[in-house]
């Protein structure tokens, strides 16, 4: 809370606009070593736009359709989720795994990111 007694919640969600899909793009980089496909990136960041505008409808334009766009926004991180674990970046792991490839451990970062933008988007709501 601000010393005004208002939730920061603008400045978070600006932050993660920039931030999120700068990690797609990151996470892009690390998979193209392994044969990811451009289109990836675009889903990737494309879903991680909806996640966070939605959220963001939800928690402070439109409060009393909160449910509905946090459903919509959960749906694009699971969209997201599955991408990685059952995906296409689980098909370049699959296919391209190398031990010296950070692909597993850049896979584990995008989660466990993303599970924070849950979580902090829940707890704050």
């Amino acid at each position: 809370m601000l010393e005004t007694g208002e939730s920061p919640t603008f400045f978070r969600y600006v932050d993660w606009i920039l931030t999120v899909p700068l990690m797609c793009v990151e996470f892009y980089l690390i998979t193209k070593k392994a044969g990811a496909k451009i289109s990836l990136l675009w889903k990737l960041i494309f879903a991680s736009i909806v996640m966070l505008v939605t959220g963001y409808f939800g928690e402070t334009i439109s409060r009393d359709s909160s449910v509905m766009w946090g459903v919509i926004s959960g749906a694009a991180y699971f969209y997201i989720a599955y991408l990685i674990w059952f995906g296409e970046v689980a098909q370049l792991a699959q296919r391209y795994y190398m031990p010296s490839l950070p692909l597993q451990r850049a896979v584990q970062v995008v989660i466990q990111v993303l599970e924070y933008y849950q979580v902090m988007h829940a707890h704050l709501v």
